[in-house]
């Protein structure tokens, strides 16, 4: 199978890396996009290296309390057991069986967090634990999935810069380092170009000299 290049990193970026605090990793969600040839990959993706860590998202089946009524689809995301019950739902034993173990033996070391993308339910806050620091940028405020999509592609720039919520991603990520990893995860929906999101988060730990 051919494989895509990847762009040479040129010194700048290599500069800028070496800012960014130590256990910050900052990534996309999702490759496949025209726009990014130049930014991200050359015309013609070696294996990831070593320090490259990537974040698994987990299946609807952990995560979502509904199923349709009929049991066969999931239901209204926002509506808490409108329909059939989700026998998997913040099922421990499914997840590790159909989520982290077949992660974890397909990425190995390489391996980074699993996110648990749950619906919208009036329940309990869950308890916070001051270990990793996640954030997964999905989307533009006020803006739906599809709407952001047609006036981004081909997610070549950015087109909707976000500078509040990108400095609240850096404050979370202000106090990470060697014994406090942080990951961030940036969507094309955010501001236009995940890999260019990416880049100016970075450039703002860096000038906040986090480094």
């Amino acid at each position: 199978m051919e494989r895509v290049a990847p762009m040479p990193v040129t010194d700048d970026v290599r500069a800028l890396a070496a800012r960014v605090p130590d256990g910050v990793r900052l990534g996309t969600s999702s490759w496949a996009y025209a726009g990014w040839r130049g930014l991200v990959y050359a015309p013609l993706a070696r294996l990831v290296p070593a320090t490259f860590r990537f974040t698994v998202k987990a299946e609807q089946r952990c995560t979502r309390p509904d199923l349709a009524a009929d049991g066969t689809t999931f239901g209204n995301a926002t509506a808490h057991r409108a329909g059939a019950v989700n026998p998997h739902f913040l099922d421990a034993a499914f997840a590790w069986e159909r989520v982290v173990a077949p992660a974890l033996e397909g990425l190995g070391d390489r391996m980074g967090p699993v996110v648990f993308q749950f619906p919208h339910m009036d329940l309990a806050a869950p308890a916070r634990l001051a270990r990793a620091v996640v954030v997964r940028w999905m989307l533009l405020a006020a803006t739906t999935y599809d709407e952001a999509s047609a006036a981004f592609e081909p997610f070549d720039r950015l087109q909707a810069p976000d500078p509040a919520t990108r400095a609240e991603i850096v404050d979370l990520l202000a106090a990470c380092g060697p014994g406090r990893p942080g990951f961030v995860v940036c969507n094309n929906k955010a501001e236009g170009c995940a890999a260019l999101s990416v880049r100016a988060i970075a450039e703002e730990l860096a000038a906040r000299g986090t480094g």
